[in-house]
């Protein structure tokens, strides 16, 4: 085998690594809370595959005796944005479209 054929799979294969390691920011709409599903294009997610971080989940702190809501928990009709990770076996939910 030439040097020029070793160095033309060895591209190849830095291509196929690097495009299966990528993270993708998409978004979906939530269209179950309990399961948790979310829907992305034409395929919808079901918990097996969803991770929700600390911005989705409903959170409250007690400041000067008063207790206040810092982020509420998701709701059929959210729009989310996720990560697909893991080759696109996990879908990480990061936050919904408006921040809040």
């Amino acid at each position: 085998m030439s040097n020029g054929t070793r160095i033309a799979r060895a591209i190849v294969n830095c291509a196929k690594n690097l495009s299966s390691d990528t993270t993708d920011i998409i978004s979906g709409v939530v269209t179950s809370v309990s399961p948790l599903r979310v829907k992305v294009d034409k395929l919808e997610l079901t918990e097996t595959f969803l991770i929700k971080g600390a911005l989705v989940t409903k959170k409250r702190i007690q400041i000067g005796g008063e207790e206040i809501l810092l982020w509420r928990d998701l709701q059929v009709g959210d729009n989310v944005y996720l990560l697909r990770v893991s080759e696109g076996q996990k879908f990480f939910i990061l936050q919904r479209k408006e921040g809040v």
